[in-house]
């Protein structure tokens, strides 16, 4: 394996951390997905997220709420509508 001391730490050289491993976006490698939560972190610090029903229709996709993904890491709580607007179901 040459400099890597173990297959995990080649595969992480290569891919990135493993997904299942990282409990904070802010062990992300830097880029567009790390910087992505850095602004949902501070709309949460701010109170921009209301409670809504999983029944509430979106109004871009016109999708049920609940048919939106839950966010990851810290804010796994959290759904994030196809606004940008985010909702705690």
């Amino acid at each position: 394996m040459g400099k890597f001391k173990s297959f995990k730490e080649m595969a992480n050289a290569f891919y990135g951390p493993d997904p299942d491993e990282i409990k904070s976006y802010k062990d992300l490698p830097d880029g567009e997905e790390k910087q992505k939560y850095a602004v949902i972190e501070e709309k949460v610090n701010n109170g921009e997220w209301n409670r809504a029903g999983g029944e509430c229709i979106c109004l871009v996709c016109k999708k049920e709420y609940i048919r939106h993904g839950n966010l990851l890491y810290e804010f796994h709580w959290l759904t994030e509508l196809c606004d940008g607007y985010l909702v705690k179901l």
